[in-house]
């Protein structure tokens, strides 16, 4: 996969669109399955 062009393009926009690729845990939680409802089923 990292040999096809498309794929290397991408990956050479990186720092261009997101130099700071660090995510924090908020996005974490929100990409990895939490949501609202999850937290509303806690309380």
């Amino acid at each position: 996969m990292q040999e096809r062009p498309a794929v290397q393009r991408a990956y050479a926009l990186i720092e261009e669109i997101n130099p700071d690729s660090q995510m924090s845990e908020a996005a974490k939680k929100i990409l990895f399955g939490q949501n609202a409802k999850v937290l509303l089923d806690k309380r």
